[in-house]
């Protein structure tokens, strides 16, 4: 957190900088100040229009200066703030301008930020979110209850609790019999089972959105992961590999075996996780990227060039979320609330950039609750947070 002092010689440094007195190798100081540091770079653009200073001044010529001090001073120890705030007053009052910008930062910016983590916590719970199966003829079905039966022409499906079965069907097959696809959509702080008509278990992440067809019809079955995670443990049959493609080009084929894909939009690759058994893996439009997989092996597909890179997998944290737990082994915070996220609805605002890469550790239980998981992060001192609305704002110590 910066000192007060700090910030009177920012907004001086500010100011010199708007009238050209800066050399260059001050310049390049405070231009790197800036890119490290959002809410102050943001200022600083707000100082460069011009009608911006002459609404500032009229404001700060309005502040009641003992409504502001009464209300930092529950903030703060009254000892230690009173010492620098003399301090601050003597230097600063030389300058109009710069006492200006000081009192901005040190008053006005983020003082709105001021909710509590248990009126965020009520806020970041998502609401009005179902689960859902679409249809090819698109008809929705909302998996709202707890024991339901859907029906239709080619399905019954049967949910008990968070499991979707699809009981096998007795059609008559012909080379004509169109195959027909169901899409499961699971919204942000949910999960759900799925059983397929040939005995293939699925559970399926929070934001996720996966096709499969209701009979597995010819010389294969095939799936795919639009967006998101999910876990497999395939039904082995020899006559009918089982392959997952994913949005991103992956295609992944086994026989019988466990494996975890996860496809998200924003994680810009797709990353395959192998159990046991074994799995090839290939993009579709390159078919000599294809490469093989063994039991705690790791496939990571890029985005950008579509390479495929294989490591040894860190298989507790690749599987955690199938247990209902977040585990982070030196995950960037911008990683952690990426993940957070996927089960709580809110945004996140960061005082700096360098804070969205400092790296923690935590091993906790999903249903634990979102402030339990910042609790633990705050007691590192390393980062605080402060809230309003749904969104967190997150500080440096």
């Amino acid at each position: 957190m910066r000192k007060i002092e700090d910030n009177i010689n920012i907004s001086q440094q500010l100011v010199r900088y708007l009238k050209d007195e800066l050399s260059e190798t001050e310049k390049t100081e405070v231009d790197k100040l800036l890119d490290n540091d959002i809410e102050l770079n943001n200022l600083f653009n707000k100082l460069k229009q011009e009608d911006y200073l002459e609404k500032q001044i009229q404001r700060h010529r309005s502040i009641n200066l003992d409504e502001k001090w009464n209300h930092q001073i529950g903030k703060i120890r009254q000892s230690n703030f009173r010492k620098r705030f003399f301090y601050f007053s003597k230097i600063a009052a030389a300058i109009i301008i710069p006492c200006l910008i000081a009192t901005y930062l040190i008053f006005t910016t983020q003082s709105d930020f001021n909710d509590t983590k248990e009126e965020f916590a009520l806020k970041a719970i998502p609401i009005g979110n179902k689960a859902q199966i679409i249809t090819e003829q698109g008809n929705t079905y909302d998996l709202d209850g707890e024991n339901i039966t859907i029906r239709n022409k080619s399905a019954k499906i049967n949910q008990i609790g968070k499991k979707l079965v699809y009981a096998k069907q007795v059609r008559i097959l012909t080379n004509k019999t169109e195959i027909e696809y169901h899409t499961l959509i699971v919204p942000k702080g949910q999960n759900r089972s799925l059983i397929l008509s040939d005995g293939t278990q699925v559970l399926v992440n929070a934001e996720s959105k996966i096709k499969y067809p209701v009979d597995f019809i010819g010389h294969e079955r095939r799936v795919e992961v639009l967006k998101g995670e999910a876990y497999f443990n395939v039904a082995e049959n020899k006559n009918k590999p089982f392959i997952v493609n994913t949005a991103r080009g992956s295609e992944i084929k086994v026989l019988g075996t466990s494996f975890n894909v996860r496809a998200y939009g924003d994680d810009g690759a797709d990353v395959t996780t192998l159990v046991e058994g074994s799995v090839s893996l290939k993009h579709k439009f390159n078919p000599d990227s294809e490469i093989e997989l063994e039991p705690g092996q790791q496939a990571t597909l890029k985005s950008v060039n579509h390479r495929i890179n294989v490591q040894n997998a860190d298989m507790e944290a690749a599987l955690a979320w199938t247990k209902r737990k977040f585990i982070f082994k030196s995950k960037s915070l911008e990683e952690i609330f990426k993940h957070l996220n996927r089960w709580y609805d809110f945004n996140v605002e960061y005082q700096n950039k360098n804070i969205m890469q400092k790296k923690f550790r935590a091993n906790v239980d999903i249903d634990k609750g979102v402030i339990f998981i910042l609790d633990l992060l705050e007691k590192t001192e390393r980062v605080y947070f402060e809230y309003k609305g749904n969104t967190i704002r997150v500080k440096d110590m």
